[in-house]
């Protein structure tokens, strides 16, 4: 069936949401970070607050499921797609269907974005019998560690080259390699494994503690390595300047893997494109880095415990 058997689209309508005052209201934008929402707002006169549950689509195909009421972001010629199912449906149905739009992803681009009648046509299977068992969140997220309350004073933008020493190395193809023992780690530019393509019988080209970060297929990727290691040439690899923090390199690669969605197939992240982000930084009153801060943003994270286990 196609989504428009499903679901009504609509259009968002707002203004950006730097000119919002503070409120109640998730403002809901692109990306899949903190499900879309870049904070909470007050409406402005004539924007359009969505009152049923719906999912939003992006224009690069980034479905997100919205609790009402939201506002999404409607500004500008690449505003959210509001998709809102013709009859009641529950829960598991609603991120079922979001998680197949997700999976379409690969067919929009910069160049051609989503828009009404392209997503409206997209087909997807009917959702498969035995879908009984209601959707509860909190079930399907790993136990870990009590989250910490962090309040973060102060964000300052630093450039990623006073941070970081950005490498690249040339290394062999993978069908030049020697396979029988599997010692190193060979990253690439895949998003699964930590980046790892195979394991080799090859000296490694850079230290462990370092981030990879792809310059091809999904740009900006990053993968923190706990081994020594060897990057394709398509891979950056990032190193801290003045410290040997991993929470704060962590940190980084996080921040810089969320911008995947600035990159596609016509404008990929190259060096010099790297070279020139900017990565917003908890300080402190002296506007110093404050790394406990970072420690605890870092041991918020899910899985933050396997992470510690391998670096301290």
């Amino acid at each position: 069936m196609q989504i428009s058997d499903l679901f009504i689209a609509g259009n968002a309508k707002s203004k950006g949401f730097a000119v919002h005052v503070e409120g109640d209201m998730p403002f809901i934008s692109n990306g899949f970070y903190n499900n879309g929402v870049v904070g909470f707002v007050t409406p402005i006169k004539g924007e359009k607050v969505f009152d049923k549950k719906a999912i939003c689509v992006s224009s690069f195909c980034e479905a997100t499921v919205q609790e009402p009421p939201f506002l999404p972001r409607g500004n500008g010629g690449s505003g959210l797609i509001i998709l809102t199912p013709k009859e009641e449906i529950d829960d598991e149905e609603l991120y079922y269907y979001a998680t197949l739009i997700n999976k379409l992803s690969w067919r929009f681009s910069y160049g051609r974005m989503v828009i009404p009648e392209r997503l409206m046509n997209l087909t997807v299977p009917d959702k498969p019998k035995g879908f009984s068992h209601p959707v509860i969140i909190n079930e399907l997220l790993p136990n870990g560690t009590q989250r910490q309350d962090v309040r973060i004073k102060k964000l300052k933008e630093f450039p990623l080259t006073e941070l970081c020493n950005i490498n690249r190395k040339y290394a062999p193809y993978l069908y030049e390699l020697d396979t029988t023992i599997q010692r190193t780690p060979y990253t690439t530019t895949t998003e699964i494994n930590n980046g790892i393509a195979l394991w080799c019988n090859e000296d490694a080209l850079f230290n462990k503690g370092q981030i990879t970060v792809s310059l091809d297929g999904t740009c900006g990727t990053a993968f923190y390595q706990f081994d020594n290691f060897i990057a394709g040439e398509k891979t950056a690899v990032l190193s801290l300047q003045n410290d040997n923090n991993p929470y704060l390199l962590f940190y980084i690669a996080t921040l810089i893997g969320i911008r995947t969605w600035r990159y596609h197939y016509g404008r990929k992240l190259s060096m010099d494109r790297l070279r020139k982000l900017t990565i917003p930084i908890p300080v402190d009153d002296t506007e110093t880095i404050d790394n406990k801060i970072i420690e605890q943003l870092v041991g918020n994270c899910y899985g933050s415990h396997i992470f510690e286990k391998h670096i301290l």
